[in-house]
Formats: structure tokens, sequence, C-alpha cells
């Protein structure tokens, strides 16, 4: 009977240090163990030709050397390289996936900073903290994928306890935006068999499921004496903001591109104000940042606006106390009213935001975002009737139909709309006696037989017309 000795730290220490095991020697034969077994796994033999030693390539090419050791050494660093790439392609979590393939789409420009700074917090709120991202992805099937979105659509859907939903249509949207980078970056890196389209179709959704809040024309316009409230306000006490609220106001820009505003795209010689650029809350390398970016949201925002003719005096004031500051940016701090320090310093949207929602307050009216003046903006112009071109190119869109569907509201208040029907002579309930003699009210409860409205067709249908004088 054989026993088992075990052998302890301890033990060890004392044969390393009376000389019975040399380190050194062990050392070297697991080296030399662990190169065969690289020089073993190569597909590729080693041949000599001609004074000279060959081995061929992965790619094709061939590796020369004059003697044979170089040629195996060659071969052993490129396995340790592919066994390195295998161990960190193994290794990858889905939100490294996600890291490489939104760092390169923003390098390559196909995505701004501000969409990759939002496309990451998409991640980091629903799948860096998930069970799915302690497993390595190449571990992860499709239908963990599939499970994991169903699971998220599920847990936000209303029940009779919860009857608000959690989730909205747009933002499994995005989650799934995020998770098909994901699946699409890993695929390209062999580490999956399985596409994005394979999971995104097996996730079963219901529209009808979502809870679409309805948006009031209340929450999404200016009514006309709120408008006029903050007009008359913001005139009697100028500042930037207020400046910026204005011109918001009788522009239909964003606030973004007011903020980012600089005093030479104010033109009032030829009507116009050019846009040429905004304020995005990323920068190029997609960290959050309040910065300014050369363009518009969009192509179509790129643009000249132009200026209403009784508003070009008020237009060229600011332009004025803009160049006067020493130009630049045309809504900046003014000393007197905040740190010295923070003079000159361009005014952020943010700020104007906050502002904005003081000046509200203080009124008395319902608080609606800067973006609310675009939507006011354009419902003021259909209202006026102005051309659909005129509308689209002032606001910055490339089609009326966004505009329509989006932008433009009623901007009356239900009074208003009661009374505006109640001068429609159709949908009056009281006979108009006055107005139309002939004009006789049928009762359905009349007892006279020919004044019952079914019998009165009967008869006009059997009445024969008069014949024609010949």
């Amino acid at each position: 009977m054989t026993s088992t000795t075990l052998i302890t730290p301890e033990i060890l220490k004392y044969a390393v240090d009376a000389g019975i095991i040399d380190l050194g020697s062990i050392r070297t034969q697991y080296e030399e163990t662990e190169r065969m077994k690289l020089l073993d796994s190569y597909k590729y033999k080693i041949f000599e030709s001609g004074g000279r030693w060959y081995c061929r390539l992965p790619d094709g090419r061939r590796i020369k050397r004059k003697n044979r050791e170089d040629v195996e050494n060659e071969i052993i660093k490129i396995q340790k390289g592919r066994a390195q790439k295998e161990k960190e392609l193994t290794g990858k979590k889905p939100v490294d996936l996600f890291t490489e393939w939104n760092d390169s789409r923003l390098e390559k420009g196909v995505i701004q900073g501000a969409t990759a700074l939002r496309y990451r917090k998409t991640c980091d709120k629903y799948i860096k903290n998930a069970a799915l991202n302690k497993i390595p992805m190449k571990r992860i099937t499709r239908k963990e994928w599939t499970a994991f979105l169903q699971g998220i659509y599920e847990a936000g859907s209303p029940t009779e306890k919860d009857p608000k939903r959690k989730i909205s249509a747009k933002e499994l949207g995005r989650i799934k935006c995020v998770v098909r980078g994901i699946i699409d970056q890993a695929e390209d890196e062999g580490l999956i068999t399985y596409t994005s389209d394979e999971v995104i179709s097996h996730v079963r959704t219901d529209m009808h499921g979502f809870n679409h809040s309805a948006h009031s024309t209340e929450n999404e316009v200016y009514y006309p004496d709120e408008l006029q409230a903050l007009k008359s306000y913001c005139l009697s006490n100028p500042d930037p903001y207020t400046r910026c609220i204005l011109l918001a106001i009788i522009t239909g820009e964003r606030i973004g591109e007011c903020a980012a505003l600089l005093a030479e795209d104010i033109n009032p010689e030829e009507h116009c104000i050019y846009v040429r650029r905004t304020e995005t809350q990323a920068d190029e390398t997609g960290r959050q940042q309040e910065t300014i970016r050369e363009g518009a949201k969009t192509d179509a925002g790129v643009r000249r606006v132009a200026i209403p003719e009784n508003s070009l005096e008020w237009v060229r004031g600011i332009k004025d106390i803009s160049e006067k500051t020493g130009g630049g940016y045309l809504f900046k701090q003014e000393p007197g009213r905040y740190r010295e320090r923070y003079v000159g310093e361009r005014v952020r949207a943010s700020q104007v935001r906050r502002h904005l929602k003081k000046i509200c307050a203080e009124l008395g009216i319902s608080y609606k975002p800067p973006h609310k003046f675009r939507k006011t903006y354009a419902s003021i112009l259909k209202a006026a009737d102005i051309d659909d071109t005129t509308i689209i190119e002032q606001i910055g869109h490339t089609n009326i139909k966004i505009t329509e569907n989006v932008y433009i509201k009623d901007r009356n208040r239900m009074k208003e709309k009661s009374r505006i029907l109640g001068e429609i002579d159709e949908l009056r309930l009281d006979p108009l006696e006055k107005e139309n003699p002939n004009c006789r009210v049928i009762s359905f409860f009349d007892e006279s037989p020919v004044s019952h409205p079914r019998v009165t067709r009967r008869l006009q249908k059997n009445m024969k017309p008069e014949k024609a004088f010949k």
C-alpha cells in the first residue's frame, strides 16, 4: 500500500533552500516543453533547401532564415500572439464589444458624440450590471439574448397593479440598437455564429401593449396669451437669457443653435441669421460636456433664417451689445450679474432652460421646454397661411410632413374652440326660425304620422315629378 505525501509550501521551500530542487532547471524544462507544444501545434512543417530554412505562414508568405532555431522562434512568436488574441476574444464580455462598436462608429463619423453618449448610457443602464454581462460573449446563445430583450419588454408592460409602463417603445428600440451593435461586433470577430437579425426577430412585442401618453396641446405649444406674457417679461427684463428666449420665439431656432450663434452670424442688412453650428451635450470623443459643434443637428439645419421685419432693430441691438463686449458669441455673461470669472463666457442652453422655468413660475404659466418654441413658431406660420417651403426652410426640416405631423398644433384653448365651433350653423341644435322661415323642425314624437321622418321620406319617394311643358 502506497501513501501519498502532501507537499506543502514549507516542504517545497525547504527543498529549494537545501538544493534538492533546482528551480532554474525546472523553469528551463518547462519552457522547453511549452516551446515543443507550440511547434507541434503549428500546421506547417519546417524544411531546409539550399542551405536555408523555410516555413510557410498562415497568410501564404514564407519564413526564410539561416538556421532552424530562428525559424522556430518566429513560429513560436506567431503561436503566442494567436493564443493571446484567442484568450482575449474568449474573455470578452458584451460591454467590451459594445465599447469597440460604439468607438469605431464614432471614429468613422457614422455617429456624433451626443449619439455615442446616449448609447453608452443605455448600455450602462440595461447591460452593464445585467447577469448576461458576467458571461463571456462566446458562451452567450441566441436564445439568451432573445430572453434578455423579452424580459426587458415584459418588465415594462403595464399590469393591473402597475398600469404605468416603465419603458417606452422608443427606449426599447434604443436597447435593441445597442444589442444589435454588440452582436454584429461579436459576429465580425468570429465569436458567435448567429446574427443580430435572428435575435431581434424572435422578440415578441405588441405596440398596443405600450402606454401611449397623450401629449395635449397645453404641453406642446405656448398659447397666445402665454407667449405674449413671456415676450413682455423678456423685453422688460433684458439680459442674455431673456434675449436668447426672445430670439428663439421670433425665429424658431433650436435653443442650442441660439446659444451657439456668433455676432458675425447676424446679418440685419440681408434680414437673416446664419445657422452654422449648434450646442451639443458631448464632445467629439463622446464624453459628456456642453460644447459647440460645427454644423447643425441635421443637414437641413444649416440654413439662413429670415428675421421678422418688425424685429430687425431689436436683432441689430443685440448684435451691437455683443460687439461692444468684444464680439464672439452673441449671448455672453454680463458684468454685474454673475461672478467676475464667468463674465464673457458663453451662455449655455441648460442655463436658458433654468431661467425660462423661473420666468414661467413668476408669470404663473405652465413651463414648457424651449424646444416648444419651435412647435409654437411652426403653428403660428401655418395658421398665417405661410407657404410650406418657407416653413420648412425656417424650421430646418426637409419635409413638410414631419413639420405637420409633429410640430404644428392648434393653439386655441378649449373655450375658443367651442366658440369657433358654435359659429357653424350646421352644428347648431336650436332652430334658425328668423334666418330661414321655411325651416321646420320635425319632432320624432309628433303624433301626426305625416310629420314622422320615415313617413315623410316615403311620401317624397312616391311623388311623381311634374311633366315637362311641351
